[in-house]
């Protein structure tokens, strides 16, 4: 998404600083249509950072507080990806495996 970004506006400043002599509001329109484009580009990916890096835990604390673990129980992750829901379980178990 921020590569997204950049290339629109960095397209649409190249445009706008080729053309304004000759077509001011053309290329002032452009600018503003692919700047509006970029900056929501910017949005989406900054949104996806936020949601990776905090949203995820957040949701991941959510559902482990809704299991009412005693801190001995036995856990097995087999294949769930990268292990977010096992480190989580791993620092509220006690004496559990």
């Amino acid at each position: 998404m921020f590569t997204r970004a950049a290339w629109c506006l960095g397209v649409g400043l190249a445009v706008y600083f080729i053309n304004h002599n000759e077509y001011p509001d053309t290329s002032a329109k452009l600018l503003s249509v692919l700047g509006s484009i970029g900056l929501c580009f910017l949005a989406a990916g900054a949104f996806m950072v936020w949601s990776s890096k905090v949203g995820k835990v957040k949701m991941r604390d959510q559902l482990l507080d809704s299991l009412q673990l005693k801190g001995d129980e036995k856990v097995l992750d087999a294949g769930c990806g990268r292990g977010l829901m096992l480190i989580g379980l791993a620092k509220r178990l006690k004496s559990g495996k």
